[in-house]
């Protein structure tokens, strides 16, 4: 058993809390009071059934030490998260993010050793019905890898608690496949209001994601990272099939009016492309959209 610390109390860090209290003593940290006290209070029920029950406290309230920190704020959050759990950070063993996009990795850096940071990657997709109630949307891999560590360990302890999980010696590479497939799939569900099932119903939309993924490779290609756009897109297929309800993190953000995390998915390609002279005007277009609807969520239009 692990003594387990998960920053993050949305959905993705209730759903991972929630599984890993399973034979572990987890703590959900979050920085919404009511949240706090409802998991304190009633617990956390995924998909109007299965019931967990977490503990959780509020943002630099708790600094136990701890086996293991698990970061799943926005990734645009990262920097307060850690400053205000500066504490906890400090008395973990380990720290590991499993946040989307590019430079998770290098916040953490600022607030511990390099040897006690581990990075991943999952495909299990979440989102917030109401306070307390998770719909657990699709699951799949967890891929864990350490900065300078095997990461054995900490993949055996999600993998006891039901979540599938793999160490692996090459992370930056899973971060950045991982980040080909988010710059596809989450901004082109989130302009368009569709689940991740459309995607692969119609042909325009693949298009779309082919245009998005075709300038994705070529700028991880001037970083040194070969991959087949073909195969990336046959992921973005896959995961079409594979979860045709779901609706992504960045669908939902837009839908209720929230800041998103496209700076660090396809505005991520972007500032590198920029940087190697590269054209990527398809995911310049999509990073410029999803930032006029933010700014039309937060204006009421």
């Amino acid at each position: 058993m692990m003594k387990i610390s998960v920053i993050g109390s949305g959905a993705m860090g209730c759903l991972f809390g929630s599984l890993l209290s399973v034979k572990n003593d987890v703590v959900i940290i979050g920085r919404n009071k009511n949240t706090v006290d409802f998991i304190n209070n009633h617990g956390i029920t995924i998909n109007s059934s299965e019931k967990f029950y977490p503990k959780a406290a509020l943002n630099g309230s708790y600094y136990e030490k701890s086996d293991l920190a698990v970061i799943m704020v926005k990734a645009y959050d990262t920097a307060k998260a850690l400053e205000n759990n500066k504490k906890l950070i400090e008395n973990s063993q380990y720290i590991l993010t499993l946040q989307n996009g590019l430079g998770n990795a290098e916040n953490i850096l600022e607030f511990a050793e390099r040897d006690k940071i581990f990075i991943g990657t999952t495909e299990h997709n979440s989102s917030v019905e109401k306070t307390g109630y998770i719909c657990h949307g699709g699951n799949g891999a967890t891929i864990i890898g350490g900065l300078s560590g095997s990461a054995e360990k900490i993949a055996d302890v999600f993998s006891e608690c039901g979540i599938s999980a793999k160490a692996s010696n090459d992370v930056f590479r899973v971060i950045w496949k991982k980040l080909l497939l988010n710059a596809a799939v989450n901004a082109v569900t989130a302009v368009l209001g569709i689940p991740t099932g459309f995607i692969v119903k119609n042909n325009n939309v693949l298009e779309i994601c082919q245009n998005l993924v075709s300038e994705a490779v070529k700028t991880a290609e001037s970083c040194n990272l070969s991959f087949s756009a073909d195969e990336i897109m046959q992921s973005v297929r896959n995961l079409s099939l594979r979860q045709p309800h779901a609706f992504t993190s960045m669908y939902s953000d837009i839908t209720n009016n929230r800041k998103t995390e496209i700076d660090s998915i396809n505005g991520a390609i972007v500032s590198i492309a920029e940087k190697n002279n590269i054209s990527v005007p398809f995911n310049r277009m999509i990073t410029d959209m999803i930032h006029a609807l933010e700014m039309k969520g937060i204006s009421g239009i």
